[in-house]
């Protein structure tokens, strides 16, 4: 069940993670983006996790997509 949370606390949850630490804590934005993804890649990992445990992880599609995505956040930085 851990997956099904994480699948809906992570992907929803990331401007209003943003949004506190900004207004609460004072945070540049700079600083509350990398906070936010160093505090979801736990929760996106036991998400990971619950799938590949239930037999829903498709191993070429994650390669793709983190080529991809790590592609994409060098040449975007």
């Amino acid at each position: 069940m851990q997956f099904l949370q994480s699948a809906i606390i992570c992907i929803g949850s990331t401007p209003f993670i943003q949004l506190g630490l900004m207004l609460l804590l004072g945070m540049s934005m700079r600083y509350a983006a990398g906070t936010t993804m160093l505090v979801i890649i736990p929760i996106a990992l036991a998400g990971g996790a619950g799938y590949m445990k239930i037999g829903y992880l498709d191993l070429q599609l994650l390669l793709a997509v983190v080529i991809g995505t790590m592609s994409g956040s060098y040449v975007g930085a």
